[in-house]
């Protein structure tokens, strides 16, 4: 019984799917007035700010605005401009580790004060994010379903910059097949973040899309340029020298508890495998990755297979992945659903993408009690899924061409 419960998942039909997003999102709302109203200011006791991370994006803007785009970059001067943020000495300390060119995107943001510049910014990218998985899913259920997702939620609370990732991300897979221009300049755009579009390169090569190539090369060319021009060469500077800061304190040294973090190589460590032996493991699987990108890009199998696994293969290549990236994994998710819905699902696929739907509220839990990394699993998972509707769907060609062949006059 259990077998057959998670095979076929009779459990997910389609008055619950329709149900079960709006109590949610209900859930997301009560919950959020509860956390707002037992603050007192914007900072709780332990010094973390309404829209946490977000105070990073408001601070750097403001020292981009005052001139000093390169101050970004020192510990002790985002920090007071952290502080600055929210009127609070207590706030924890959140470091800049992106590229100027995200500089460029956040720089309004402190022309308005803290919070009004959070909820500009939540809607704003909030809207692409649901316009983008309406436009690849445009189905009645896709505005509940990516409101209610948990990922959604999470950077929602975060104040982070993943609906904008997934926007761009998303947008141009989407826009891909009729709009190669508009896919490749959403692309390009995505080099403020560019580990999560790292095999973009690779499978618009192998599709051929030079006019996307070209598109995406002179968007993100032409954002650089213009970060260089606005802040300066030595905010670039600056940034070269500040790059291995991120992988000595979150990835070697654990500042971030692994069980936080996402990726194969959180998982390895999670595991107490050596430090060396982790990034080992983390290349092998971005390499594997990059050969099955370059399969099924090179096959026959549907467009939506292709567009999920750019992005599962993307979570899976970088080593630097958080909970609140994982809104990224609801455009992978789209795809599949609706891949399942028009030709069927395979056995455990439902379950499976039940699962990850619902592993970015999971992932902290079981990662930090049971020493599971469920969403590296889940991904692994997701991509064996698509590895073999891609197999099925070439077998059932081969099927049709050789029965066309037996069938021709002599």
């Amino acid at each position: 019984m259990v077998v057959k419960w998670l095979r076929d998942a009779p459990w997910i039909t389609p008055g619950r799917v329709s149900i079960y997003p709006k109590l949610f999102v209900a859930i997301y709302a009560i919950s959020f007035v509860v956390w707002i109203a037992a603050r007192h200011g914007m900072v709780d006791p332990k010094g973390t700010p309404i829209g946490v991370d977000f105070v990073n994006s408001w601070a750097g803007s403001h020292l981009a605005l005052s001139g000093h785009p390169q101050d970004v970059y020192s510990f002790s001067k985002i920090h007071a401009a952290e502080r600055a943020a929210v009127n609070a000495p207590q706030v924890s300390i959140f470091g800049w580790y992106y590229p100027p060119t995200f500089l460029l995107v956040v720089l309004p943001l402190a022309l308005l004060p803290y919070l009004w510049a959070l909820a500009a910014w939540l809607v704003t990218t909030g809207t692409a994010y649901l316009w983008v998985l309406r436009k690849i899913a445009p189905c009645k259920q896709t505005l509940w379903l990516a409101l209610a997702f948990p990922g959604a939620w999470i950077n929602f609370l975060n104040g982070q910059n993943g609906f904008l990732s997934a926007a761009l991300l998303g947008g141009g897979l989407a826009y891909l097949p009729e709009r190669p221009v508009i896919a490749g300049t959403l692309f390009g755009l995505l080099v403020f973040k560019p580990q999560l579009g790292i095999f973009v390169p690779l499978v618009l090569l192998v599709a051929r899309q030079w006019r996307c190539m070209l598109a995406g090369a002179a968007s993100a060319l032409g954002l650089m340029g213009l970060s260089l021009l606005l802040f300066g060469p030595n905010t670039w500077r600056t940034f070269f020298h500040s790059m291995s800061l991120p992988r000595i304190l979150v990835l070697d040294q654990g500042l971030i508890p692994y069980c936080y973090q996402q990726s194969v190589f959180a998982a390895m460590r999670l595991w107490n495998v050596p430090l060396q032996a982790s990034y080992a493991i983390q290349a092998v699987t971005a390499m594997s990755a990059a050969a099955v990108l370059v399969w099924l890009w090179m096959g026959n199998c549907s467009y939506r297979l292709k567009a999920a696994a750019v992005v599962i293969c993307g979570l899976l290549a970088t080593p630097y992945l958080f909970d609140y990236d994982l809104t990224t994994l609801g455009i992978a998710i789209a795809f599949l659903a609706l891949e399942g819905m028009e030709r069927g699902f395979l056995p455990y696929e439902k379950s499976t993408l039940a699962l990850a739907w619902l592993a970015p509220v999971l992932e902290r839990r079981v990662a930090g009690d049971s020493g599971i990394p469920l969403c590296a699993l889940i991904n692994i998972a997701l991509l064996a899924l698509i590895a073999v509707r891609a197999t099925r769907s070439e077998s059932a060609e081969i099927t049709a061409a050789a029965g066309i062949r037996r069938e021709a006059p002599t």
